[in-house]
């Protein structure tokens, strides 16, 4: 898979970390056009796959939502069979699993308790994982403004700040 140029990713900072994630293109276009728009969109989601680089993560790719996903105006459950498929996929294309995503029926999205429950079991369960896993929450807004990154760090959600 093509690496897109550095100078066109956005990058996710937090003032308490080195390491920096970048958002390349295709995959904030992917959140993006899956934005909940009306009142009664479904949620969607899916996996994040990229790799490490020097200074962090790069998240290079977004797939999902698939048909067989679990997907109401304020829920959202992944298929787990469609999603280690993709990750198999990915890998081949010597890509890494770096975490999930899904959108919000709120401008400015924040993680709901079951979000965070979630994550935590992901994090705690997951065989295909990099060191750090993301959680990417799409709202209603365009990116940066409506775009969510988490990282879990012992056992407390960290929320990073996202620029173009």
């Amino acid at each position: 898979m093509r690496v897109p140029e550095k100078s066109t990713f956005w990058r996710a900072a937090h003032p308490d970390f080195v390491d920096e994630i970048l958002l390349a293109p295709e995959a904030r276009h992917h959140l993006h056009r899956h934005r909940q728009r009306g009142f009664f969109a479904k949620e969607a989601g899916g996996q994040l796959f990229g790799g490490r680089i020097a200074t962090g993560l790069q998240v290079i790719a977004a797939t999902g939502p698939y048909k067989s996903d679990t997907r109401t105006r304020t829920s959202y459950r992944s298929d787990p069979v469609a999603a280690d498929r993709m990750i198999g996929i990915m890998r081949k294309k010597g890509l890494i699993y770096l975490g999930e995503w899904h959108t919000h029926p709120e401008r400015h999205p924040q993680p709901s308790g079951s979000d965070v429950d979630t994550f935590v079991r992901l994090c705690a369960h997951s065989e295909h994982a990099s060191v750090t896993l993301i959680l990417a929450i799409q709202g209603q807004v365009a990116m940066p403004l409506g775009l969510s990154i988490l990282t879990l760090e012992v056992n407390r959600l960290e929320q990073w700040a996202v620029s173009d």
